[in-house]
């Protein structure tokens, strides 16, 4: 299929990615419902759609799409609880489809594509949205892909889902393998940046002098932890992950000679 365009985001060998335009949303639906193993998934909600083209021509289409409302690997890894969770779910996004189509499947191709998607999804997602997206997941059936192209672009393996499907009476036995769960967290520099920003307007106008800011793990920042208490004069309780090793070191450190708790436990009588 031959188009038209203004080059955006070129990678090596000419490749480019960029958005899908409106005209252009039917092909992309019926290239995807012939040649997805899934079929074509429809455009519901916060949704960006990718064409990768080589010299005008259709190469890959990719969806961006809704976050899984649940996803144990997922959820754990992040470190929310269950309130933060149902807040936070529109930051991420959900790497729902990602066909390369028939006669490109070239070695390289598919993570080149998927490096050109992630260095402007982020942007993107921004313009679109008028919000920042701070983690990207995927899915993968191990039944029938081993997750490479993933592993190749830089992607996170966090484990594997409980083989449950969401249903109107809740949740049921998919009848499936589990999937693969992948995910990208983008940046350093793009997560703390916009997580700050994100934060901050939101506490700006609250008086929390002498209060104490609990926060998940996307918040387990310097420059917010800074904020709160030199700016707010506020505290703060964060949360350390597992995967942030530098800082579980810094903190096991710190504690390691300290003396008996200055505080008593309660009891009862």
């Amino acid at each position: 299929m031959q188009r038209a365009e203004t080059v955006e985001h070129v990678g090596a060998q000419g490749i480019t990615v960029r958005r899908v335009e409106q005209s252009e949303c039917a092909d992309f639906k019926a290239l995807m419902q012939k040649h997805h193993y899934l079929g074509a998934l429809p455009k519901i909600g916060e949704t960006i759609w990718y064409i990768a083209t080589l010299h005008g021509e259709w190469i890959a289409l990719l969806s961006f799409s809704t976050a899984a409302l649940k996803c144990f690997p997922r959820d754990q890894w992040i470190g929310w609880n269950f309130r933060h969770q149902y807040d936070r779910l529109h930051l991420i996004t959900n790497n729902s489809r990602f066909l390369i189509l028939p006669g490109w499947h070239r070695p390289n191709f598919a993570s080149r594509i998927l490096s050109l998607c992630q260095k402007r999804l982020p942007s993107d997602w921004l313009n679109a949205f008028h919000h920042p997206l701070l983690l990207v997941e995927t899915f993968v059936d191990p039944s029938l892909f081993e997750g490479t192209i993933y592993k190749a672009a830089n992607w996170q393996f966090l484990g594997h889902t409980k083989g449950f499907r969401r249903t109107r009476d809740g949740y049921a036995p998919h009848g499936k393998s589990a999937k693969m769960v992948f995910v990208y967290p983008g940046r350093d520099e793009f997560k703390q940046t916009n997580e700050i920003k994100t934060a901050a307007p939101l506490l700006a106008d609250l008086n929390i002098e002498g209060v104490v800011v609990t926060g998940d793990a996307f918040l387990t920042q310097r420059k917010l932890a800074s904020y709160l208490v030199e700016d707010c004069k506020a505290h703060y309780h964060f949360t350390a992950k597992g995967n942030q090793k530098i800082l579980l070191e810094d903190i096991s450190a710190y504690f390691e000679n300290r003396g008996r708790p200055d505080f008593a436990e309660p009891t009862t009588h």
